[in-house]
């Protein structure tokens, strides 16, 4: 099984290729959504947009800072995921 993580940092991703165009097939993704306690990843909305056009099961993950309380955090990634549907569970990426 063969996934990714993404956020703005991979820039602009055409999922067309990245489902098919790799080494190996990509089963799955996980987007980055949220980081600390009001940051939103610049490029979450169109890599889930694209992501879920190319039926590329999804998931999204939140960057845990450690300066901030981990309720204002949890709040900041709900808030961004309102409404979309994952195929994934939601992951928490503490480093």
């Amino acid at each position: 099984v063969n996934g990714f993580d993404v956020s703005r940092h991979t820039g602009k991703i055409d999922f067309k290729k990245f489902k098919s165009g790799f080494p190996g097939k990509v089963d799955f993704v996980y987007i980055k959504a949220t980081e600390g306690r009001n940051y939103v990843d610049k490029n979450f909305s169109i890599n889930y947009k694209n992501a879920r056009k190319n039926d590329i099961p999804v998931g999204a993950y939140h960057f845990f800072k450690f300066h901030a309380p981990g309720a204002e955090q949890a709040g900041n990634f709900l808030k961004a995921i309102r409404g979309k549907k994952f195929e994934l569970p939601l992951v928490l990426d503490v480093e």
